[in-house]
């Protein structure tokens, strides 16, 4: 799953909870040198994603996080069970308030023009 969808998905599957969903995607390269001559080099990947659920609770807005990788949809369906979980478990966030009603957006602000973008990666 690209992040984009990632994102999607996990809203979706939050459902009429609030919440939010954060994808962390890094990328490294290795290079490893004996005696001024490349000996070892490769690259790896590693997502994170953390869902954040505030579902409704008695008293008000519960607060909740999961984190971990997720490269299926059946594992970031176990996130937001888990965030929304932990949400529930811990009862009303006397921190909580409500959000905040959506504006409109400045006409310079186009998310849209680059969300399909696949992410730049080293050479």
């Amino acid at each position: 799953m690209r992040p984009q969808e990632i994102t999607e998905v996990g809203l979706d599957l939050l459902g009429t909870d609030r919440g939010a969903i954060l994808v962390a995607q890094t990328g490294v390269a290795n290079l490893r040198w004996a005696n001024s001559t490349l000996t070892t080099n490769g690259m790896s990947q590693q997502r994170i994603v953390t869902v954040v659920a505030h579902p409704s609770v008695n008293g008000g807005l519960g607060s909740g996080t999961a984190s971990g990788p997720v490269s299926t949809r059946a594992d970031l369906s176990g996130l937001v069970d888990r965030a929304r979980a932990a949400a529930l478990d811990a009862g009303a966030d006397q921190e909580a308030f409500e959000e905040v009603p959506a504006g409109s957006q400045s006409a310079d602000w186009n998310l849209a023009a680059d969300w399909d973008s696949a992410p730049a990666l080293t050479s």
